[in-house]
């Protein structure tokens, strides 16, 4: 079921409650971490079923989104909101997504959630 306007700002207004409680050396901390795991993540050279090489780690393989939920007791919710705005608040990397999650970029690799395809042009 769809959110509401107010039910996203609330996850808005949660996650940032958590930000405020992590505080910016702790931000800094975790993003550069996440960062750290992108790039070795991108330096192994996974390889898609299709044979491309992958860029995006999936945020589930690292458990970042367990870790705020266990250690801040947030919703799962609530902790992708963190990722996304610890993501724009530092500009380390960035939040794309996919069916089974969200995926962690370097900056210079994504292209955006929709790789560029603007999805009314693929119905004419």
């Amino acid at each position: 079921m769809a959110k509401t306007a107010q039910e996203k700002a609330m996850v808005k207004v949660q996650a940032q409650k958590v930000i405020d409680k992590i505080g910016k050396a702790g931000v800094k901390k975790i993003a550069e971490a996440i960062e750290a795991q992108i790039s070795k993540y991108k330096a192994e050279k996974h390889v898609s079923k299709k044979g491309v090489t992958l860029t995006g780690l999936p945020s589930r393989n690292i458990g970042i989104n367990k870790y705020l939920i266990e250690t801040y007791k947030c919703e799962p919710e609530t902790a992708f909101k963190i990722v996304e705005l610890i993501a724009k608040d530092t500009e380390l990397f960035c939040v794309g997504f996919a069916p089974f999650g969200s995926l962690l970029y370097l900056p210079e690799d994504y292209k955006g959630s929709n790789s560029g395809i603007d999805f009314a042009d693929l119905l004419k």
